[in-house]
C-alpha cells in the first residue's frame, strides 16, 4: 500500500453550518479510506464543539487550540507549531480565517497549503473586504478547491484563477435518515400536513427573508412551513413573519438536520448566493424534490428533470415553483427520484474524497520537485 500523507483540516468553526458539514463529511471519508487526518479547530469559548465528537468517532484525530483574536503572529506560530508536533503534511483550511492564519503557519511549518473556497457571503464592506483579500491570498495558495465551476469563475474576475486551482464539487456521505413519521414528531408537524422545509444559515446570503416573501405570496393556510438553522438574522425574521399564509415555525440550528429532511413534502433554497449547497445532495438523498434558484453551482444539478430551478431572485417565479409542485405529488416523485439517481452517479462520497486526494498529492509531487505550480485538471 502506498504512503497515505497525513492531512490536517484548519476550521474554526461556528455554529454547525456548510463549511463544517464539508469537512466533517470529508474528513471522516478520508479517514474511514485508512489515511491519517486531523482536525486543528480554533475556539474562543467552546473547546467541545458538537463537531468535534462527531469525528472523533468518524476515526478523524481533533486538537482544539484556543483562538487568540487579533493575536494573529501568536496564532500563526501556535498553530505552525502543532502542523510540527502532530507531524502533518499538507494543511486544508477553510473559511476566512483559517485562510489568512493557515497560510502563514504551513509556510512557517514548511508544508503546502490547500484551501477550499466555499463561496461568498456578502454582507458588510468589511466583511466583502475579507472575501476580496482572501482570493486574492489564494493565488499563493498551493492548491485552491472551487466546489462549482461558478465559484472558479468567480476567481478567475478576481484574476487568482490559475494551474493551482481545481473544481472538485462537494460530495455527501451516506445519511441515517429519520422515517417520515418520526421526523415530524421531532419537528412538530402533523402527519397529513403538506410540510415545506428551508435548511441554512439565516444569514442574508442565504436568503432566508425571500423565503418569507415567497411563503406570504403563496398565501396557503392548509401548508407549513419550517425554518431549521440559526444566524444574525433570525430575530428579524421572526419578527417580520407574519401570521398569514402558511404556519410557519422556527426550529433553530438542529444536530444532523439532514437527517430530518424526509419530513418534508418540498424543500426550498432562496439564497441569493451559494457554493454547491450540501442542503440541495442532503434532499436529493433523501428523496425530496427540491425548488431553487439557480445561483453559484446549483444549475448544475438541478433541472427541470431534478427538481424545479427558478431564476436569481425572481420570488413571484419561486412561488409558481413551489405552487406548482405541491399540487402534483406524482411529478414530485419523478423529479425527487431522478435528483437521487444524479447524486448517486456523481456524487458519492469514496469518489469526493479520491477527487480531493489526486489534489493533495499533485501538490505534495510539486512541493517535492520545488515546481511553481500544478497543473489544474
Amino acid at each position: 500500500m502506498s504512503h497515505s500523507p497525513v492531512i490536517a483540516h484548519l476550521l474554526y468553526p461556528g455554529s454547525f453550518g456548510g463549511a463544517e458539514s464539508v469537512v466533517r463529511s470529508l474528513a471522516v471519508g478520508r479517514a474511514a479510506a485508512g489515511r491519517p487526518t486531523h482536525l486543528l479547530a480554533g475556539y474562543r469559548n467552546d473547546a467541545d464543539n458538537p463537531l468535534f465528537g462527531a469525528l472523533r468517532s468518524g476515526g478523524v484525530h481533533v486538537t482544539p487550540f484556543r483562538s487568540r483574536g487579533r493575536h494573529y503572529a501568536g496564532e500563526i506560530g501556535a498553530v505552525a507549531r502543532l502542523l510540527r508536533e502532530l507531524g502533518i503534511e499538507l494543511l486544508h483550511t477553510h473559511v476566512y480565517r483559517s485562510d489568512f492564519l493557515g497560510y502563514g503557519a504551513a509556510r512557517r511549518a514548511g508544508i503546502p497549503v490547500v484551501s477550499t473556497f466555499h463561496g461568498e457571503t456578502g454582507g458588510s464592506p468589511a466583511n466583502r473586504f475579507y472575501e476580496w483579500s482572501v482570493k486574492r491570498l489564494f493565488r499563493r495558495f498551493d492548491g485552491v478547491i472551487c466546489v462549482s465551476e461558478a465559484n472558479r469563475r468567480k476567481l478567475r474576475k478576481a484574476r487568482s484563477d490559475g494551474p493551482n486551482v481545481w473544481v472538485v464539487p462537494n460530495g455527501v456521505a451516506p445519511a441515517r435518515l429519520r422515517d417520515r413519521a418520526d421526523a415530524r414528531l421531532l419537528l412538530n408537524l402533523a402527519e397529513d400536513a403538506t410540510a415545506i422545509g428551508w435548511v441554512g444559515r439565516l444569514s442574508h446570503e442565504k436568503g432566508p427573508d425571500l423565503f418569507l416573501e415567497t411563503l406570504r405570496r403563496l398565501g396557503r393556510s392548509d401548508v407549513c412551513a419550517v425554518i431549521i438553522g440559526d444566524g444574525p438574522e433570525r430575530e428579524g425574521l421572526e419578527t417580520r413573519s407574519r401570521p398569514s399564509g402558511p404556519a410557519l415555525h422556527f426550529a433553530g440550528g438542529v444536530p444532523d438536520a439532514a437527517s430530518l429532511l424526509p419530513a418534508f413534502d418540498l424543500v426550498v433554497l432562496s439564497s441569493r448566493d451559494e457554493g454547491l449547497p450540501l442542503v440541495l445532495l442532503e434532499a436529493f438523498q433523501a428523496g425530496v424534490p427540491v425548488a431553487a434558484f439557480t445561483v453559484g453551482g446549483i444549475p448544475e444539478l438541478l433541472t427541470p428533470a431534478t427538481g424545479w430551478p427558478v431564476q436569481p431572485g425572481d420570488i413571484d417565479g419561486l412561488t409558481r415553483a413551489v405552487a406548482a409542485a405541491l399540487e402534483d405529488p406524482r411529478e414530485r416523485r419523478a423529479r425527487a427520484t431522478a435528483a437521487t439517481a444524479l447524486l448517486n452517479t456523481r456524487h458519492g462520497i469514496e469518489a469526493w474524497v479520491d477527487s480531493v486526494e489526486r489534489v493533495y498529492d499533485a501538490v505534495l509531487a510539486s512541493a517535492r520537485s520545488g515546481a511553481v505550480g500544478v497543473a489544474a485538471s
